[in-house]
């Protein structure tokens, strides 16, 4: 989501990067304004042969230059120094001719107003106070007889000055106000701006950046709340726990890009294969999410997960590389299999990898006997750990016998478990658990170790040569070492490279 962007015509919206611009485009303004308005008055006094009128206003002139020149170093002394002069000439020009009745005075609420918008409060109060002063002194002056001041004067005159006085009042005014309209109209754009930032922000913390599907926190928000109606409505809920089968090697072969565009394709199918009310939210990696919500029965949740599985399914092309997928989905229905969000994950989660030990590209639902199996696989794989610690593994070795000779040419090499309690376990019971485990890494490279040795030993007492195969795993060719595991138990050993063979299984 992008910000909007304020106009760019500097004609009708100038930017103010600061407070500082912004008061000195003011003030040249209204100081230009003042020049302009005093050298109009000056001319007419010049006409008129008011002298005394004449000079005070070339004065007033004077200090409104100076202030130009000193607002370009020092602009905090060179608007109150403005300001004040105009207070000081008005004053004085009310002085020499009609007193309180002089139309000059009309200028001072203008120079509060362009007070209160150029000075700061201190400045402000003294300026306001200067003028109270003036304005009371020349009345005083008036009514005491102190000072008599002039009669009215020319109407021609009196009308020019208030005309002078009205030009530069409006027209500073009407500067005053347009930089009060820009920068309310600069807040409103800022305010919306916060306020787009905000919502953005909040999408951000809310959504996957990758798939902009809900994320992991959104995602059990909205499926909690669809619990909660559900449970005011007696209706079912299930959950979905979608795992892309063998993403590793998307990632491993094509690199991280190439994986981020496959599962942002997959997100795109996953959104579509649902109902729009339903959830589809990413967990994290290749994990998914999705929420059905309103279930009348199962077969309808069956129907939704092979809609998931048909559409993970079709080849995917990234890069101009057609790339083959599935997916293994784990189900648990609210409130059949559990009363909460936790419980329902954990058991989905469990139907998920169920999917996976059944061969993948399938769906489970969670039954009990799930939780027993995994009990059991735990307690294995513990056991197996112990096992390798302890040397419990052993190794025959079957001969390899040529038919027509019925000379031995080679032998295999098959691990078996001396269990200490349930005796020899054959490896059918243990394997899968070990490859499930990644035990089968640590494992496969001891039984390497050690049917190398004893082949040596059986050269080193006259046997005749012959070639020793040893079955690998797949997991030992994507988890583990092979190269470097078999060339360590070579060089351990002795033994020629020419008398091992290795067969995957």
């Amino acid at each position: 989501m992008e910000p909007r962007q304020p106009p760019t015509d500097s004609a009708e919206r100038p930017d103010f990067n600061t407070e500082i611009e912004l008061r000195a485009r003011r003030f040249v303004h209204i100081a230009g304004f003042a020049v302009l308005g005093l050298t109009v008055r000056v001319i007419t006094s010049l006409i008129n042969g008011e002298w005394a009128v004449a000079w005070t206003l070339i004065a007033g002139v004077a200090a409104v230059l100076f202030s130009l020149v000193l607002n370009r170093r020092r602009q905090k002394q060179a608007n109150p120094l403005l300001l004040a002069s105009l207070v000081v000439m008005i004053a004085y020009l009310a002085w020499l001719n009609e007193g309180i009745y002089d139309a000059a005075l009309l200028a001072f609420p203008c120079l509060l107003i362009m007070a209160g918008l150029l000075l700061r409060r201190r400045h402000f109060l003294a300026l306001f106070a200067m003028t109270i002063i003036a304005t009371l002194f020349i009345a005083c002056a008036g009514l005491a007889g102190w000072h008599h001041f002039a009669k009215m004067g020319d109407p021609l005159n009196r009308l020019i000055d208030t005309m002078v006085i009205f030009g530069v009042s409006g027209l500073a005014v009407w500067v005053m106000t347009r930089d009060l309209h820009h920068a309310l109209r600069r807040l409103r754009e800022e305010v919306a701006r916060v306020h787009e930032s905000r919502a953005s922000l909040a999408y951000m913390a809310q959504h996957d950046a990758l798939t902009t599907l809900p994320n992991r926190l959104l995602g059990r928000e909205l499926i909690e709340q669809t619990i909660v109606q559900a449970r005011r409505r007696s209706r079912r809920v299930a959950l979905l726990f979608v795992d892309i089968d063998n993403f590793k090697q998307v990632n491993d072969t094509l690199g991280h890009s190439a994986g981020d565009e496959f599962l942002r394709e997959a997100a795109q199918r996953l959104s579509h294969a649902v109902r729009a009310a339903d959830i589809v939210s990413r967990r994290g990696g290749d994990e998914f999410l999705i929420g059905l919500a309103d279930i009348d029965d199962i077969d309808a949740v069956s129907t939704a997960a092979g809609h998931i599985l048909d559409a993970l399914t079709k080849p995917f092309t990234v890069r101009d590389v057609q790339i083959s997928s599935s997916c293994s989905i784990g189900i648990a229905i609210f409130p059949d299999d559990g009363e909460d969000f936790e419980t329902l994950l954990r058991l989905s989660d469990i139907g998920m990898y169920q999917a996976k030990e059944s061969g993948r590209n399938m769906y489970r639902f969670y039954d009990e006997a799930m939780n027993s199996n995994i009990v059991q696989n735990l307690q294995l794989t513990s056991s197996l750990r112990l096992a390798l610690s302890r040397g419990e593994f052993i190794l025959h070795y079957q001969p390899v016998v040529e038919m027509a000779t019925g000379r031995m040419v080679g032998a295999e090499a098959l691990i078996r478990w001396q269990h200490p309690e349930e005796g020899m376990v054959a490896p059918g019971n243990f394997i899968p658990a070990a490859e499930r485990s990644g035990l089968i890494v640590e494992i496969g490279e001891w039984v390497i170790t050690e049917a190398c040795q004893q082949m040596r030993v059986w050269q080193d007492m006259g046997a005749p040569d012959f070639v020793l195969a040893i079955n690998l795993s797949p997991v030992q060719f994507r988890r583990g070492n092979i190269e470097g595991i078999v060339a360590r138990a070579l060089e351990l050993s002795g033994l020629n490279p020419a008398c091992l063979e290795l067969e995957l299984t």
